[in-house]
């Protein structure tokens, strides 16, 4: 008889609080084409995330990153959610 093989996937949820709204900024999207909330990578850092892994995440597509500058760049928050905000 052969082995068998069980999988278990998990799926987890982070949850990100912005307590200033003006760390938040309505800008162009390239990638939705069309205006999103935005959060910049300062205040993500902030919250602990990693902006290496933030970035690492937009190269591969998962998430959409806004770069204004060099120094300054947002994270579109409609491609966090998956949804156009």
């Amino acid at each position: 008889m052969g082995s068998r093989r069980t999988e278990i996937t998990f799926e987890t949820y982070e949850v990100l609080l912005v307590k200033h709204r003006a760390s938040l900024r309505r800008l162009w999207c390239p990638a939705c084409e069309k205006d999103q909330v935005a959060l910049s990578l300062t205040e993500i850092g902030k919250a602990g995330l990693s902006i290496p892994t933030v970035r690492q995440q937009a190269e591969a597509g998962r998430i959409h990153l806004i770069e204004e500058s060099e120094d300054c760049a947002f994270v579109c928050l409609g491609s966090v959610i998956g949804d156009g905000i």
